[in-house]
């Protein structure tokens, strides 16, 4: 590693360089140079010489620089003040010489410059082979051709890491021969390793495909003998004594044996001595058997042979059966082995119920199935999933199952049973008081009662009874469903029927449903539903003559009859009424009307009511005919009462009103808050004209004109006039190019605030004063020399200024310290809009602190925070905390947790 020490600009201060050069190789052909700098103090001063030091090297012709680098130069210490490294290229001969050229200053008066020569070691080249491969071949020798891109001094060849020859040479192709080798012989991982002759270099090639000896031909033979599902017994022959065979299948050895001397022999292939043998698998076979001679050997034919098939169920055997019958089950290739039928069950998971070993051979076997277990396992449903497999064990080898026959079993004839039940109508309501007995209903009302008995349902088959379903139908046709949950005690069940509004007959329906969704025979009763309605009532009132005290009425309301049997079984309980002065509240009792009539409406089972007050001398009432009231009416049968019919009987309106005061009132009550002494209610009419509606009219038009040129005062625009200047505005907005003549005389009428290059290529851009709103222009960069009229900086050119402001460098606000990050006191410094304030208060530093929030010094205006801010700062080797506080009046805090006033601490912060 070259090191040069050399003077600098201080006489007290060496500089010392170091560099040095790592070879890449010769595929990269390139170096990486590293060069550092170190500087010390040579003389025995115990001070330190401190600052930012800026050191550049050119290397080669890249440059690279370390600056504000921050450095202490103590004495007979060196100091590091740069190490880089830099990547060279060398010339094609590997050879390379550059110049290092350094200089480095600094802010404390420190300043040196070198220029170095440098030479680097050469990197060595390799050569290339450019071919390489056996040419030919006898029973003991291989020979080869080769050549490479350069001159070289000697090769080697090697057969799989073994050197088998080697050679002195001075050219750049040849061939060789490897003799003595053995008969009938493949070679694998042959290379060639040459050497380059001006450097010395060795380059390897890459294997090339394996080569062989030739070999004196001889025989071999091999046949089948028998098969079985996981057996192969083979005979082979050979036309020479052999001494070792070896058995594939596909090109894979799979079996071989040695130590004989045979011409022939018998293999049988079995799971012992060939693992992967499988069942109903083919097999492409060969025999390779050694000569023991010459141990050369010879490749038999290739045969096919085919293993016996494994016994399956086949689709003979049904799909399906129902539980309680025996299942048969088919089997194919059963001649092949003896097997074990599997009858598996599906509840959760697969389970094994029965398991029935079978003789080889056997086709059909009948299996005896437990038709309460089968039940047992599907008390839910009326399938059960089942599945039959075979299994078989063949030399000591049990091949599971692998496929599976699947088979549905059926629950038949398992539906459940249903008694009987027991219900009444009306249960709990005062429907009786219309009509009498358990059986029948009215419309719109009531419910049965349903009464089971207990174990009036009973399931089969490990079924269970989960509900009762219910049905009512009109007519043949279904108007309500309902489920009833069942249960084995005595209960009852209540069914509403309001929703039952025609009358007529109506059947009810109830059966059980199991657990496996079987249905019982269905019970039966029918019902009779007789018509009914609400109560309703209507009616109207009104004073007589619209005025007077007496008031008429003509009421009306209607009820069912209910007829049952000829007979009629409802009938009115009562007519009330009750009323009150508009604005006060109603009585709490009702009062009674018996003056009704009653008669049948045809056609229908409805009664109706009628009360009629109509003649002015026998009113319903008298009442004041300066108040008005508010009347409520009630119907009620033997069932319901009517919603309340509310009617409203406003005061009496006069033809002619005339009070004490002077007001007079025509066909109205006067209102005496107005102004008006005459007030009439309708319009006047004289000499067949109405003489109010005559002065609208007169009015509406006398001020109304058809052009848009009228000036005059209190004139309106006719409705054509406003359609056309509505047009006219429609056509402004949506058409740019009469714009533009439209505003041509803007200027005038605002006097001048619109000037006519608004927007144009004009210079002048409406620069504002104190008076008058200006507009500008705005520029998007920064190379403005002078002041332009009207003219703006963009947002964007804001936001590039923003991030070019100056660096401040660090002041010192306080302390008897050096300004700086490392140096004692309060420093701080703006940077790109930001201010850093770092305090690093030692022993020497002239503050002293409390034990309360004690003011320390101020920042400068253009220093200061825009929200108070508070942080803390480590006292060096304890635990204690100084808190430090700045406020947006850049006035600084402290407060102090121990005696120590020792503190370091920073924050960085957006200035305001």
């Amino acid at each position: 590693m070259p090191e040069i020490r050399i003077a600098t600009s201080n006489p007290y201060i060496d500089a010392r360089i170091k560099y040095w050069a790592a070879s890449n190789g010769s595929t990269a052909n390139s170096s990486n140079i590293s060069v550092t700098i170190e500087v010390i103090r040579t003389n025995e001063w115990t001070g330190a010489s401190y600052g930012l030091m800026n050191t550049s090297v050119k290397c080669n012709g890249e440059t690279k620089n370390e600056n504000n680098f921050r450095v202490s130069i103590t004495n007979q210490s060196w100091v590091l003040i740069f190490a880089k490294a830099f990547t060279v290229k060398h010339n094609d001969n590997g050879t390379k010489t550059c110049d290092i050229n350094i200089s480095s200053s600094s802010d404390f008066g420190l300043s040196f410059s070198k220029q170095i020569s440098y030479t680097l070691p050469t990197i060595p080249r390799y050569t290339s082979i450019k071919s390489f491969s056996a040419v030919s071949k006898t029973n003991s020798s291989i020979t080869f051709n080769w050549s490479t891109a350069d001159i070289i001094s000697n090769f080697t060849c090697n057969f799989n890491g073994a050197q088998m020859y080697s050679s002195n040479t001075d050219t750049n192709s040849g061939s060789f021969t490897v003799g003595g080798l053995p008969e009938n012989t493949t070679y694998s991982n042959i290379t060639i390793t040459v050497t380059r002759k001006d450097s010395g270099l060795t380059t390897t090639s890459s294997p090339i495909p394996p080569a062989s000896t030739t070999w004196t031909q001889h025989t071999s033979n091999l046949a089948l003998n028998s098969r079985g599902i996981n057996s192969i017994a083979l005979s082979w022959s050979s036309n020479y004594a052999c001494d070792s065979i070896c058995i594939y299948n596909g090109g894979t050895p799979i079996y071989s044996a040695d130590g004989f001397n045979t011409t022939n022999g018998t293999v049988t292939l079995s799971p012992s001595n060939w693992s992967s043998i499988a069942p109903g698998k083919t097999y492409s076979l060969t025999i390779n058997v050694r000569r023991k001679a010459s141990q050369w050997w010879s490749m038999s034919g290739t045969i096919s042979v085919t293993t016996l098939a494994l016994p399956v169920v086949n689709g003979s055997t049904p799909n399906a059966f129902n539980i309680g019958n025996n299942l048969t089950v088919s089997v194919s290739n059963a001649a092949n082995a003896a097997y074990s039928l599997i009858f598996q069950t599906y509840q959760s998971n697969w389970t094994t119920y029965k398991i029935v070993n079978v003789a080889q051979g056997t086709t059909n076997t009948t299996l005896s199935l437990t038709a309460s277990d089968l039940y047992n396992m599907c008390p839910m449903s009326n399938t059960l999933a089942t599945r039959v497999t075979c299994q078989v064990t063949v030399n000591s080898v049990t091949y599971p199952p692998n496929e599976y026959y699947y088979i549905t079993a059926n629950v038949t004839n398992s539906n459940p049973t249903f008694s009987d039940f027991m219900w009444e109508t009306n249960v709990g309501t005062n429907i009786n008081n219309i009509i009498s007995g358990t059986t029948n209903m009215i419309t719109g009302y009531g419910g049965l009662r349903l009464k089971f008995a207990a174990n009036s349902a009973a399931a089969v088959n490990s079924a269970s009874v989960v509900s009762l379903e219910t049905k009512i139908l009109f007519s043949g046709s279904v108007i309500t469903t309902g489920t009833i949950p069942y249960s084995s005690s005595a209960f009852n069940f209540d069914i509403s029927t309001t929703n039952i509004t025609t009358a007529g007959t109506y059947t009810i329906q109830i059966n059980a449903l199991d657990s496996r969704k079987n249905r019982s025979g269905v019970v039966s009763y029918s019902f009779t539903v007789f018509a009914y309605k609400k109560p309703s009532i209507s009616a109207s009132m009104y004073r007589f003559n619209n005025f007077e005290q007496a008031t008429l009425i003509s009421l009306t309301g209607n009820i069912a009859k209910t007829t049952v049997s000829g007979v009629q079984k409802n009938a009115i309980t009562s007519l009330k009424y009750r009323y009150t002065e508009s604005g006060t509240p109603y009585p709490n009792t009702y009062e009674n009307l018996t003056e009704y009539t009653t008669s049948n409406i045809t056609g229908t089972d409805n009664l109706l009511l009628t009360f009629n007050k109509t003649d002015s001398s026998n009113p319903f009432k008298t009442l004041a005919y300066e108040k008005s009231y508010i009347f409520q009416f009630v119907l009620t049968d033997k069932m319901e009462f009517s919603t309340v019919f509310e009617v409203f009987v406003a005061q009496g309106t006069p033809l002619m009103s005339v009070s004490e005061d002077g007001y007079v009132g025509i066909g109205m009550i006067p209102d005496f808050e107005s102004a008006s002494k005459l007030q009439v209610s309708t319009d006047i009419m004289a000499n067949g004209k109405n003489i109010l509606t005559e002065i609208d009219k007169k009015f509406n038009t006398a001020n109304v004109v058809n052009n848009l040129t009228t000036t005059a005062a209190g004139y309106a625009l006719d409705a054509r006039q406003c359609q056309a200047l509505n047009a006219s505005i429609s056509t402004l907005s949506n058409t740019a190019s009469g714009l533009s003549t439209t505003l041509s005389n803007l200027s005038t009428t605002v006097s001048g605030k619109a000037p006519t290059n608004h927007a144009s290529s004009g210079t002048g851009y409406g620069v504002g004063s104190t008076a008058n709103y200006g507009h500008v222009k705005t520029r998007n960069d920064l190379n403005a020399s002078a002041y332009a009229a009207g003219e703006a900086l963009s947002a964007y050119q804001g936001y590039v200024l923003n991030q070019k402001l100056p660096d401040s460098g660090w002041k010192l606000l306080l302390g008897n310290g050096n300004s700086g990050e490392s140096n004692n006191g309060i420093s701080y410094r703006l940077k790109n809009g930001f201010v850093t304030l770092v305090i690093n208060l030692g022993g020497s530093t002239n503050i002293t602190i409390g034990t309360n929030w004690t003011y320390i010094s101020t920042l400068p205006g253009g220093y200061r925070p825009s929200i108070n801010i508070q942080f803390a700062g480590k006292t060096p080797g304890t635990s204690n905390t100084q808190l430090w506080q700045i406020n947006t009046e850049g006035l600084i805090y402290a407060a102090a947790v121990s005696s120590s006033v020792y503190s370091r601490a920073s924050i960085t912060f957006p200035v305001n």
